[in-house]
């Protein structure tokens, strides 16, 4: 994930593509669902108040 400074993020990884993933998901007909890797996983939002 990739801050694009303008109050927006690009990601990029692995179409999802597989019929049963995808029918768990509601997504409009001209979105796609992408997998991103665990590892490349960050943060990017405020922490809980205490």
């Amino acid at each position: 994930m990739t801050d694009t400074g303008r109050g927006t993020f690009s990601l990029s990884g692995r179409p999802i593509t597989e019929p049963d993933t995808l029918a768990q998901l509601d997504l409009a007909e001209d979105e796609t669902a992408i997998e991103v890797p665990k590892l490349e996983r960050s943060y990017y939002g405020a922490s809980a108040a205490r």
